[in-house]
Parts: C-alpha cells; structure tokens; sequence
C-alpha cells in the first residue's frame, strides 16, 4: 500500500520538522548562556569575597591586621582547596613495613603566647604621683620554651619628657619601681619564668612630674615598653658544637637583644688547647699552669699577667680552631676584658704590692683573706673603648665577671652556675689575680660548705695546674 502525501500533509509535517528543531535549538542556546551568565556570576561573587576580605584587613590596626592577614591565608586556601578538590586529592603518603613493627612520628606545635598588660594612660599632675601596674598573665596564658623567662622593660634612651605646642623643651617626668628610679637602660623590672602558675605577676610603677611648665594647655609624651623571651642563666645550649651554660642572659641591658655570658660545660681536651687543633688527647680537662714558667701574676712592668699567659693563648687556640671558622662566629660580641695592670689592681685594692712581692687581699669585712675573691671590678664588658681594645674573643673568667656579670654580688663565695661536678674535672682557672701576687683566681667544687655551688675563693699558685673553661658573650636569638 502507498500513502498519498498531499500539499496540505507536507506542509503540516514540515511545520512540525521545524518546530521540533526550534525547540531543540533554543535549549542549547539557552544552556549556553546559562552557563556563561553563571560562570560571570560566579566570578563577580569571588571577587566581592576577596574585595571585603581586603577591606577587612586594610581596615584594623597593624597588630590585628597581622593576625587577620594569617587568617586571610588561611581563608584563601580553603576557598583553592575546595575548587581543587575533585582533580588533587592525593593518598595519605606512608611508609611500608618490612619487618615485624613500624613506627610512625606524632607530633603537635604548641605556639607561644603571653599576655601583658600595661597602663592605658596616666595623667600627672603637679601635686602627686600617679601609678600605672605592668602585668603578666600565668597559667594557661603564658606558653614560652621551657627554661625561658619572659620580662618587661621600659625602652632604653627615651626623653621622658612632656611638649606642647610652643614648648619643645616640655617638662620631665620620672618614673619610680618602689623608692627606685626605674633606669633609662633598658633595665628589666619584672619578670616571670616558663610554666609559672597561680596570681598573675604585677609591678606598679610611679610616674611624677618634674619641672614647670611654660604655658597652660595639655603636655603629652609616651613611654615604651620592651617585652622579651630568652634562656635565663644555669639553662644550656649548644653552640660551635659543643654543649654551653648560660652564666648571665644579658650583660647589658642598654645594648638591644640579649648579649649572654656563657661558658663551655666541659673542660678543654689537650687536642682543642693545641695550637693546630689537631694534635693530643681528646680527652676533657688538660691540666695547665696559668704562666708558662713566670712566678709571678704581674710581669716586672706591672703588665696584666693574663695577657701574655699560657691560659689565654690555650684558650686563643681553641677559639681559632673551633668558633673562629664557623657559622657561629656572627653571634659572638666583640668584648673588652679590662684586664688590670698592677698599678690599676693597687689602686682598685688600696694595696701597694710590687709585681712580686705583697700582703694577700683583706679589706675590713673579710679578714681571713677572701678579699681577692669579692672582687667587683674588671668585668667582661661590651663597650669597646677601653683598654684592651674589644673583639670577638673567648676568654677566661674574671671575678669581675662573676660578681658583677652573673650577679652574685661582693659578699657571696659560691654560685651554683659555677659547679660542674656533673662533668668532671669541676675545677678550673680564672683570669683573674688570686691571693696573692704570685697566684691566679681558681674555682673548684667542694660539697663543703654548700653542696650545690662552687667555691671562688681557693689558694692557688703558679706551680700548680688546672682544666681550662673558656667563656664567651654571645647574642641569643
């Protein structure tokens, strides 16, 4: 059978061709535009995202913009890792076991944190004083490396003083920790250590005006705190690969940092005394005498007798060999060591001695001759105008050094800092004179009378030999 097409079907089955196709052809054009307007709407909206999240940042202060720009990152990253997700997720990496066990390494950072807090303002008067409190949170608000302590401080060189307008030269005002003037040299007035727990730790501080202003109307000026973190002394460290102790963290405090007298745990072998530092046994604690063959401290020009002495140059060959050529030079401070000639000892002493010949050291307080061993002068310093000039350098202990640096004060004969009973030989020479004209300063343990430290104050001659433990001042990072 046939099917007879007429004008009239061939024209209704070709409107309905055309709008089968039609219809057909405004869905894909209609995808397609749906999807570019929604790839446009898209992009608009990532970049209001990010536009307010600038916004957000540019506009807090610097110490929050900070935070916020890690928090920023942090934000931005997850926004990649969600488009990035379905083409770079990779597997867990791991390690295959070959044996019976394995191991697998857990481990969590714990950032530091501290909060303290200081005046918002003080407002002086001409009648009286105004007291503003530092404080340093505990607890679970203070988080710092085991064996640091965290202290406060008012910036070094500050004016302290109070302009106005037409008045530039102002008024001073003085600020006070007790009956105290608090010093403008960067000098720590409160402190607490790692791990501290209970009350927080607060200092009050008293601000007073001084002088007469010029004119009516508001004077203004801003004091600045120092907040720092760093080992503090009896902690160890490492350094030019030998193990150290922190004598003193800072020995000067006007200088920015922290600049630590530390000294060499373990006495020098006969190998690093060596001036090639090849040669001898590896051996800790080579005995040595303080002068070569001289008998006496001072030489018979009244020189210092640690200049030209067997210890300093044993110490100078370890230094050469073993710190000079490394890495580690670049924290090492140039030091002055202010060593004594024999007219400046005398007259440090009240004494009159001649290079050999004179009375031991006494003074009034300590007649039984410990007078050599209070010694407070002659320290270790890190200004570089005096005499002899500064450099980087190991050197030898001074009384000075540990007196006055380490902060044991003119009267105490002992410092625990001091006792290496936990690395034998304990014992070990000081640059500095001893009893006598014809003895050197010499430290050893003796579990009496204090079980803990080391006693300063020992009869020790020319003749006689010891280890050698050279100090250095270094800037803790």
């Amino acid at each position: 059978m046939t099917k007879e097409i007429t004008d009239d079907s061939l024209e209704r089955t070709n409107e309905r061709t055309n709008e089968r196709t039609n219809e057909r052809t405004n869905e894909r054009t209609n995808e397609r535009t749906n999807e570019r307007t929604n790839e446009r709407t898209n992009e608009r909206t990532a970049n209001l995202f990010f536009s307010k999240l600038r916004l957000r940042v540019s506009a807090v202060t610097n110490g929050v913009a900070q935070n916020l720009g890690a928090t920023r990152k942090c934000l931005m990253g997850l926004v990649l890792l969600g488009l990035l997700l379905p083409t770079t997720l990779q597997p867990v990496l791991a390690d295959d076991i070959t044996g019976d066990s394995g191991a697998t390494p857990v481990s969590y950072v714990s950032d530091q944190k501290y909060t303290v807090t200081i005046p918002l303002s003080v407002d002086l008067s001409a009648s009286g004083t105004e007291t503003g409190t530092v404080t340093i949170k505990t607890g679970e608000d203070l988080k710092i490396p085991p064996g640091n302590v965290l202290s406060v401080a008012l910036a070094a060189g500050q004016s302290r003083k109070l302009i106005t307008a037409g008045d530039s030269e102002g008024i001073s005002y003085v600020v006070k920790k007790g009956s105290v003037e608090v010093a403008n040299d960067g000098s720590r007035f409160v402190q607490v250590s790692a791990g501290a727990t209970g009350d927080d730790v607060s200092q009050a501080l008293d601000f007073s005006a001084s002088g007469t202003p010029k004119f009516s109307g508001t004077y203004t000026g801003t004091v600045n705190f120092t907040i720092t973190v760093a080992p503090e002394a009896g902690e160890e460290i490492t350094f030019a690969g030998a193990t150290w102790r922190i004598l003193a963290p800072d020995i000067d405090a006007t200088v920015s940092g922290y600049q630590a007298l530390i000294i060499k745990k373990a006495a020098l072998s006969e190998k690093e005394m060596s001036s090639d530092g090849q040669t001898g046994s590896e051996t800790a604690g080579k005995k040595i005498k303080f002068h070569e063959s001289q008998g006496t401290y001072f030489d018979s020009n009244g020189d210092n007798g640690y200049e030209h002495s067997l210890l300093k140059s044993s110490i100078d060959h370890y230094y050469n060999n073993f710190i000079a050529n490394t890495p580690e030079v670049a924290y090492v401070n140039a030091v002055s060591l202010n060593n004594p000639t024999l007219t400046d000892y005398n007259t440090a002493h009240n004494l009159t001695w001649t290079f050999n010949n004179g009375e031991w050291v006494k003074d009034a307080l300590h007649p039984y001759s410990t007078g050599y061993a209070r010694d407070t002068n002659f320290e270790t310093t890190l200004t570089t105008t005096l005499k002899p000039a500064g450099a980087k350098q190991a050197f030898a202990l001074s009384y000075g050094d540990i007196h006055t640096n380490m902060g044991l004060g003119g009267t105490a004969l002992t410092s625990i800092y001091l006792n290496f009973s936990d690395n034998l030989p304990a014992d070990f020479l000081l640059r500095s004179v001893g009893k006598s004209y014809d003895s050197p300063g010499y430290v050893a343990y003796y579990p009496d009378p204090d079980p803990d430290g080391s006693w300063i104050a020992n009869e020790f001659h020319m003749e006689n030999t010891a280890p050698v433990r050279p100090a250095l001042v270094v800037t803790l990072q």
